[in-house]
């Protein structure tokens, strides 16, 4: 097997320490303003968007997102803020166990910029997501498993939810799990997978283990090209 080099926008952190290995587990004209005090009234807009913080207009920005989502899918957004809380208590159980004092850093690594652990949104109904998520998580464990050639290798995790997947992974050999995600990864029109998806972050143990935490993003039109595309084809056929 050909050895692939690690992406170097994923470098691997070294760990410390870590324990024993173990198996884890979405106007009319008369009422307009005059015209110097709509000027006025941009001036101000202006001013208070140049001189509030980035990261509060971003949380401003987020928390308007999730209540339009909450109103647009209430039922998925109520399951997806549920599951993202129970999720990330889980994972961090995990690499509590398995990635030993390398853990907190990894872990506060992952919630950075993390949109399906951090304030996710939901962006379809339950029962459409449920539906993508199954077969989602079904055509991503099968691709790994036809492209695996290292017996070491093993998926630790892999769920979908609301157009995103996370899969970790782990395996003796560092080529290997690297080279899985440049596979899936590269697999963008096959499996909708969108292109600035994040890149992965990675650690290697001091037993050699290598262990990778992936996120995916989905392109939510991905699903409706190719109803589309099978509704022209069935149109076409009883033409």
């Amino acid at each position: 097997m050909n050895s692939v080099a690690l992406p170097q926008s994923a470098p691997a952190v070294k760990a410390e320490r870590t324990t024993t290995t173990a198996k884890p587990f979405q106007s009319s004209v008369d009422d307009a303003e005059p015209a110097s005090s709509v000027n006025s009234h941009s001036f101000a807009k202006q001013v208070v968007a140049s001189t509030t913080p980035v990261n509060l207009r971003e949380d401003v920005s987020r928390d308007v997102q999730r209540k339009q989502a909450a109103l647009d899918y209430p039922v998925a957004q109520e399951e997806l803020e549920y599951w993202s809380t129970k999720h990330k208590s889980d994972l961090k159980a995990y690499m509590d166990t398995h990635l030993g004092e390398a853990s907190d850093f990894m872990f506060e690594k992952i919630l950075q910029q993390n949109d399906l652990l951090d304030n996710p949104l939901a962006s379809d109904t339950i029962e459409d997501d449920m539906a993508w998520r199954h077969k989602m998580e079904q055509q991503l464990t099968d691709l790994i498993w036809s492209l695996n050639t290292d017996e070491s290798l093993s998926i630790e995790s892999l769920v979908c939810i609301q157009k995103q997947c996370e899969i970790t992974l782990m395996a003796s050999k560092p080529h290997s799990v690297a080279r899985m995600h440049m596979e899936i990864t590269s697999r963008t029109d096959q499996l909708g997978i969108i292109k600035d998806s994040p890149s992965p972050i990675s650690l290697m143990l001091e037993n050699e283990n290598f262990w990778m935490y992936m996120r995916l993003k989905f392109s939510a039109k991905f699903q409706c090209v190719r109803a589309l595309t099978l509704l022209t084809r069935f149109c076409f056929f009883f033409r």
